[in-house]
């Protein structure tokens, strides 16, 4: 059995950075935060725009890049999180007065919700 579960070490190691971000604000503790939000967001918009390319290729052109699309969703599977951890993410962002990037949170939600279909597609 698993003492820690990975997920909600995550969250509770977001919401430890924001109060130590609240009690302690000269340490910038919840940078390291919206680096990581800032990060996935760069890699989703990569995932988004390398699908949209995808459609315009044909035959083998098309296929290495349905190959790249599905590397580049592995490595976004590399943090175990839901689409409603990263929701509380960007609420608990919005909260600490990160407006853009808590926006930029839940664009990442959405748009991993709509490219749903395309993992699935790329995976086979």
């Amino acid at each position: 059995m698993r003492i820690i579960n990975t997920t909600w070490f995550v969250i509770w190691l977001c919401v430890g950075l924001v109060v130590i971000n609240t009690v302690l604000p000269f340490t910038h503790a919840i940078y390291l935060l919206v680096a990581a939000v800032w990060v996935e967001f760069a890699l989703w918009m990569v995932i988004s725009f390398t699908g949209l390319y995808a459609r315009t290729y044909t035959g083998m052109a098309r296929q290495k890049m349905h190959l790249l699309l599905h590397y580049l969703f592995r490595i976004s599977d590399a943090l175990p999180l839901q689409w409603y951890h990263r929701t509380f993410i960007g609420g608990l962002l919005s909260g600490a007065n990160w407006k853009v990037t808590s926006f930029a949170c839940l664009l990442v939600v959405i748009v991993s919700v709509l490219l749903r279909s395309e993992r699935a597609e790329a995976s086979v």
